[in-house]
């Protein structure tokens, strides 16, 4: 429960949006574990800000976890 309820709050702050989002989000990409960074792309991409597609680009090209890319 503890995992899914922060892979929710994750994608949650992407729906925010803003600068600060991606700040927090960009953060949460370099967890150990997958399933976060997988919710902090989803939160990246939601958020729609310019600045989070850096983000977004490295994990699509350079995540060794898939569950990421």
């Amino acid at each position: 429960m503890k995992a899914e309820a922060r892979a929710g709050a994750l994608e949650a702050l992407g729906d925010l949006g803003g600068a600060g989002v991606v700040a927090i989000l960009g953060k949460a990409m370099t967890a150990p574990e997958p399933w976060v960074r997988a919710a902090a792309v989803r939160g990246l991409a939601a958020s729609k800000e310019p600045e989070g597609l850096t983000f977004v680009l490295t994990a699509l090209t350079g995540d060794p976890d898939p569950s990421v890319r």
